[in-house]
């Protein structure tokens, strides 16, 4: 579990919001603030200030790391009225990180792959077929698969969209086998 410490500039103690995961965006965590000190959220808007750095997080979808602590703010809340459970709609989507564009949904192939083949660009399977007896092998078809040549001259992105794809074929390897 991660924390966020906060305090309003008007106390001395400190509160805290605990979440999962390595960091939470700053619409999260002002709902969260709100929630936890039981504020109507039509009422006001926070302003969310990094104690460390007094630098204002001004983007709502930027991320707070964990064990951050902060300063709220309150100030009068002048947008559309906002539900207490559901976030606003009219905050623009994150376009990086794990769902943005870039990595697709895994259907991008190159030349270099079979129809039935991995959906990555290199072609490279990993180490699947470890602890698993002859006969259990995938198919014959994943099994003729060769990384590519030139690895290192591909863009980062298609390399990280090769481990993620990598990653989610051996999760979804390991799932077959456990049914």
């Amino acid at each position: 579990m991660s924390q966020i410490q906060y305090r309003f500039r008007s106390t001395k103690d400190y509160s805290t919001i605990v979440f999962d995961g390595l960091s939470i965006s700053v619409i999260d965590l002002k709902q969260e603030i709100l929630r936890d000190q039981k504020l109507n959220p039509n009422d006001f808007d926070l302003v969310v200030t990094n104690e460390q750095t007094n630098e204002d997080y001004k983007d709502d979808m930027a991320l707070i790391p964990k064990s951050t602590v902060v300063l709220a703010r309150r100030i009068p809340y002048t947008g559309p009225k906002m539900s207490r459970v559901a976030p606003a709609t009219n905050y623009r989507q994150p376009t990086a990180g794990y769902g943005g564009p870039q990595f697709g949904n895994g259907s991008q192939r190159t030349s270099g792959t079979q129809a039935g083949g991995p959906a990555n660009p290199f072609g490279y399977r990993g180490p699947q077929s470890v602890g698993m007896s002859a006969g259990q092998g995938g198919d014959a078809s994943e099994q003729e698969d060769q990384p590519s040549a030139d690895v290192a001259n591909d863009p980062e992105d298609a390399r990280i969209a090769a481990m993620l794809q990598q990653s989610d074929d051996q999760w979804m390897h390991q799932q077959s086998i456990m049914e």
